[in-house]
């Protein structure tokens, strides 16, 4: 018979706009995936994930910080003129 020692975990999950960790109670809180596309429009299968907690989206900032983190990965044109601050 084989024994193995086996461990769980579960990783934490943190917001991408504050870096704070997302509690499970945060029922607020949303995962957004931006799908990666060719030239064609043509979904290439890869995307880039973004988490929002609860107080973020409380707070009406959730819009500008997707904005924000998509220009800082490429993804969009940067819509404001000052730097990503993090």
């Amino acid at each position: 018979m084989v024994s193995c020692l086996c461990s769980l975990s579960v990783p934490d999950v943190s917001s991408s706009a504050t870096n704070r960790i997302i509690v499970a109670k945060d029922r607020a809180s949303v995962q957004i995936n931006f799908a990666a596309v060719d030239e064609d429009g043509v979904y290439t299968g890869a995307y880039s994930t973004y988490v929002l907690s609860g107080y973020v989206r409380q707070k009406g900032e959730s819009d500008g910080w997707l904005t924000m983190l998509a220009a800082r990965d490429g993804i969009s044109k940067p819509v404001f003129n000052n730097d990503f601050q993090h």
